[in-house]
Formats: C-alpha cells, structure tokens, sequence
C-alpha cells in the first residue's frame, strides 16, 4: 500500500481499496491511513464514525500515531463531541509513548495556553525533548522560544543553530511564522 500511497492520489478509489485490504489483514500503518481517509478525505470517501472507531481500537492499543488523530479528532469535535479534556488525556498518552509529534505538539498547548494554562517551562522542557529526537517543527518552536526570552534567557545564538537545524530538514520556516501569526491574530 506504501507505493499507492506515495506515488498517487491517496484519495483515489485505488488507493483506498488498497489500504482497505491492507488494514483488513491487520497492518496498522495502514489502518492508520485509511482512518486519515476516512476521516478527512473528501464527501465520497468519508466514513467518520468508521475512521473513529478504527482509532479508537489502535488508541486502545496505545498506538502514539492513532492516539495523536485521535486527539486531533476530540480537539475539533471531527467525527465525535468536542471534548479538550479527552483530547489532552490522548495527547499526554502519545507524548509519553515519545512520539516527537505528540510531544511537540503538547508543548504548543503549554506554550499558546489557549487550552490548558500557560507554562513556557513545560513548553520549553517538552519542545526540547522532541528536537533532541531530531523533530524539525520543535527545533523550529524552541528557537523561537530561545530567540523571544520565553520561559529561558534570550539566546539568539542558540535560536540560529535550531532554525538552521529544523530548515536543514526541509521545515518550512515561513509557512509555520505565517500560521503563528493567524493564531496571534486570533487571540488578540
């Protein structure tokens, strides 16, 4: 299913059936995919409450990739009641399982505080857990952090070698300086 997935539309009837078969035999990647599919696919291939309940069954298993979904799935109310109690609880379980996503992706709860308190030490702590495994968009978020003075003493130099870092492995600097902006607006 890797190469239907990679090398074509994974929206396509192909595509899917493909995952379909592959999740039917138990591979949890591509469980994994079709959920994605399911979930967020367009109007023809959506299937919300099947892709819920496909991650459901991995996060049971604590699969770090299934719970991270998931919690994206509570986050928005996609699929299911919009619940940031549950969506905190999936995403702490993926963090703890070292999954550099969920981990850095915690941290900008920590960091942002628009769901849970604001704490730039728990931020700062978690960002460089998931840059020290080599996770672009958290070396990106930690140079900030050094860059601005939040939660640590300004470090421009440190700032430069996290960027450099993150932009080395193909992070997309201005996009996610564009999406920071959009959520700043927001909140002011």
């Amino acid at each position: 299913y890797t190469s239907v997935y990679w090398s074509n539309n994974l929206f396509s009837k192909e595509a899917v059936d493909m995952l379909r078969r592959s999740a039917d035999q138990g591979y949890e990647q591509a469980q994994i995919v079709l959920a994605y599919v399911y979930v967020n696919g367009p109007d023809e291939l959506k299937e919300l409450e099947t892709g819920i309940a496909i991650l459901e069954d991995l996060a049971e298993h604590n699969n770090s990739m299934a719970l991270c979904n998931l919690e994206v799935c509570y986050e928005a109310g996609l699929g299911v009641s919009e619940d940031i109690g549950r969506a905190l609880e999936l995403l702490e379980r993926s963090a703890e399982n070292d999954y550099a996503p969920a981990i850095a992706y915690l941290a900008s709860w920590y960091m942002d505080g628009l769901r849970i308190s604001q704490d730039y030490k728990k931020a700062m702590k978690l960002y460089k857990a998931a840059a020290e495994q080599g996770y672009p968009a958290a070396q990106f978020y930690l140079g900030q952090m050094y860059e601005n003075g939040w939660g640590v003493s300004p470090n421009k130099r440190k700032a430069m070698k996290l960027y450099k870092s993150a932009q080395a492995q193909g992070f997309d600097m201005a996009q996610a300086i564009g999406q920071q902006n959009q959520m700043l607006r927001h909140i002011l």
